[in-house]
This record gives structure tokens, C-alpha cells and sequence, in this order.
């Protein structure tokens, strides 16, 4: 019988497994989702390996399901993840996990890691709708709902929870980060409003206390984060076996292309992310817009055209020339000549690299899966196109036909 992947079976590994020890928790991420673990821990770890800094482990939260938090439980924290690009397979075992915590079973318990001085960093990966924002006016689309879950005392929204975090951080006057790494129009931004629209519906003493904290102490970066992670599948946990010779019950299958960009406005301390391939810049907006048109437009519409011809996965998308000639014709007329890319970028090149990715045969990157929750992305990915092209007197056949 295959034993467990856990510290007891490192040695036995049929990978190199260079798994740090000795961290303490610096940043507690909220979404233990298979983005989360395929892509901001994969970056965190190798921080941590190039700079020797340990104060920056993960205390991960799951704010829904429980099954993750419970396998990373049986497995000392450690998962894993496998690149694949056509025709080839890497394994790498991932641990800078410190702890992970099941929200609704024990949310003061969440609030007090959140509120310790030791955690410099709170950072997001939980879909775009769990914020509650209305994408109408960018604010909480549920005021009555949050002045209840205020009444009751007990955070139950992801927004409550920050908030429930920050009134406690500012009785000690801790700084703190907090670092949205979703598909939000200047994610930092809009959860900030967010927060301080919650903050506002506190009695006002403590709506003034809190927010002169946050005008002093908490940071809201802006970021765009950019990697192909596929549902995990029961043949993936059987790949993962034979690579590693151990059991794994929740790897996580990636691409090899990844993206990390934000801006550096970390108030209390960060790791050294740019030595493991993170970009910091001032100007983010341009490479979310490079992603949004460029990546997401053109993954939305071989989604939406697969699903009418029948595809099951975004690559046999990319092989149909019925598809994919519609998709290029987007690109090239409509969507690289509203882009306006940043320094040193070609936008031409970046969108044929798009393509070239998704034709990745070896992720079975579903249609279903992209085109999930389309009336929440296809307003930032296509909408706003068709409303450029036309304000400059051009027409937008191909992003409205589709």
C-alpha cells in the first residue's frame, strides 16, 4: 500500500521535495482553492527558499468546504503540484501551509489569526462574487444583510470577516496589507470600498475609529495574477501517485505559465515575491487590462464557442477551425488594438502566447469551468470593448456575435 504523503514519507519521495521548515505564519490567505495553492503558496515558498526569510508561512482558511483543511491536515500541509505542458509532467511538493482553518466552524478563531501581530499580510483568492458588490455601483449590493451580520456579532461574508479583523488589529494598532488576488477592475481598490462601506454601517464612534486606522495603517494593493489551474480530477490523484510514490488527496494541476504583478505599497513587511518571478510596478491597470482582453476575453469565447460545438475542453476548442479562426479575428480587429500594453510588452505577441496556452492538450481545461459565472466577467472582458470600439466610431462584430 502507497503510504501518505506527510513529513514521514519525505525521504521516500520520487521527487525532490525541498519543503522549508521552521516558518512561522506571516500571511493568512483566505480561499484554500487550487489557485491559491498552484500559484500565490508556489511563489511564497520559492521567496522564502531564495531570500531565507521563514517569518512569511501561510495559514490558509477555507471559507466553505472543509474537505481541503481536512486533507492538508492529514498530510502535514504538504500537496502536489504538477506542470503540464504537452507531452511533459513535473511534480514538486509544496509546504509553506503553516496551518489551515475551516471559517464556518470557528470563525473567532479565524479573527484571532487575522488579528495576531504576527500576520503583516491577508491575502484573497475567493471568486469574484463572494464579495457581495453589485457591479452596478461597485459597492456591498446587501446593505440590510451586512448591518445584520454587524447585529449578530458573528462574521459570516468575507468582507465582515476583514472587518471583524481590522477593528481588532486597530485596538493594537497593527498594520496590515490586505491583498486581493481576484478578477475585480482594480481588485485592491474595490475591496477597500468595499470595506470601508461596511465600516460606515458600525456605530459611528467605532465607523471613525476604524477609519482612521485604515487611512494610517491597512494597504489594499492593486494585482493581477494570471494561471491556468484545471479542476483536479481522480486521474490527476493517480498521476500524482506515480510521480511522487506517495498518496496525494488534493494535488493541483497548473500550467507552466504563471503571472504575479502588483503594486508595492505592502505596509507592514512582504517576502522577497520579484526573486520568485513577481513583478512590482505602479502602473498594474495596464497589464489587468492586457490580461482581462487578451487572456480572458479570448478563453471566455473558445469557452462559450466550444460549448455550441459541442467541446468538452478548451483545447479541442483551439482545434476546431471553425473556433478558432472567430477567436483570432477577435483578437487581431477587435481586442489588441483597444489594449494599451505596458513598457516593453507586445500585445500582438501576448495575445498568440494566450492561444498557444490554451491549446495546452495535457490540462483538460473544461469549457464548463470557464464558462462559469459569465454575467459576472464578460462585462470587464468584452462589454467595456464594444463600448471603446464604438465611442471611437468602429464597430465590434466579432466581440458581439459570439
Amino acid at each position: 500500500m502507497t503510504a501518505r504523503l506527510g513529513r514521514h514519507s519525505m525521504g521516500s519521495l520520487r521527487v525532490a521535495a525541498d519543503v522549508p521548515d521552521g516558518l512561522s505564519t506571516g500571511i493568512v490567505h483566505i480561499g484554500l482553492g487550487a489557485f491559491h495553492r498552484a500559484h500565490q503558496a508556489v511563489y511564497t515558498e520559492d521567496a522564502i527558499r531564495h531570500s531565507g526569510d521563514r517569518s512569511w508561512g501561510i495559514a490558509a482558511v477555507a471559507p466553505r468546504s472543509s474537505a481541503t483543511v481536512d486533507a492538508m491536515s492529514r498530510q502535514d500541509g504538504l500537496y502536489t503540484v504538477i506542470t503540464r505542458s504537452n507531452g511533459e509532467r513535473l511534480a514538486r511538493v509544496v509546504g509553506v501551509h503553516t496551518s489551515a482553518l475551516h471559517l464556518p466552524s470557528d470563525p473567532s478563531r479565524v479573527v484571532e489569526l487575522l488579528a495576531r501581530p504576527s500576520t503583516r499580510i491577508v491575502t484573497l483568492t475567493v471568486t469574484e462574487k463572494a464579495y457581495g458588490f453589485d457591479p452596478v455601483t461597485g459597492g456591498l449590493a446587501d446593505q440590510s444583510a451586512a448591518r445584520a451580520e454587524i447585529a449578530a456579532g458573528v462574521p459570516t461574508t468575507i468582507v465582515g470577516l476583514l472587518v471583524r479583523a481590522i477593528q481588532r488589529r486597530a485596538g493594537d494598532d497593527l498594520p496590515v496589507t490586505v491583498l486581493c488576488c481576484d478578477n475585480l477592475r482594480a481588485n485592491g481598490a474595490a475591496l477597500k470600498r468595499l470595506v470601508l462601506q461596511y465600516v460606515a454601517l458600525l456605530p459611528r464612534p467605532e465607523a471613525e475609529r476604524v477609519t482612521g486606522f485604515m487611512a494610517r495603517s491597512v494597504a489594499f494593493p492593486n494585482t493581477v495574477v494570471d494561471r491556468i489551474v484545471p479542476a483536479t480530477t481522480p486521474a490527476d490523484l493517480a498521476e500524482a501517485e506515480r510521480l511522487t510514490g506517495a498518496h496525494d488527496e488534493i494535488p493541483v494541476v497548473a500550467e507552466p505559465f504563471s503571472q504575479w504583478v502588483m503594486q508595492d505599497g505592502f505596509i507592514a513587511g512582504r517576502p522577497a515575491w520579484e526573486r520568485a518571478g513577481a513583478t512590482f510596478t505602479p502602473d498594474v491597470a495596464r497589464y489587468e487590462q492586457l490580461k482581462l482582453r487578451l487572456v480572458n476575453a479570448p478563453n471566455s469565447a473558445l469557452a462559450y464557442l466550444g460549448i455550441l460545438r459541442g467541446h468538452r475542453t478548451i483545447a479541442d476548442s483551439v482545434c476546431d477551425q471553425k473556433v478558432l479562426p472567430a477567436v483570432q479575428r477577435l483578437l487581431t480587429q477587435e481586442l489588441v488594438p483597444t489594449v494599451s500594453a505596458p513598457e516593453g510588452v507586445d500585445a500582438a505577441r501576448y495575445a498568440e502566447t494566450a492561444l498557444e496556452r490554451f491549446g495546452n492538450v495535457s490540462l483538460g481545461h473544461t469549457t464548463r469551468q470557464v464558462a462559469m459565472d459569465g454575467s459576472r466577467k464578460l462585462p470587464e472582458r468584452v462589454v467595456d470593448v464594444v463600448r471603446q470600439r464604438r465611442a471611437a466610431g468602429h464597430d465590434s462584430r466579432c466581440a458581439c456575435w459570439w
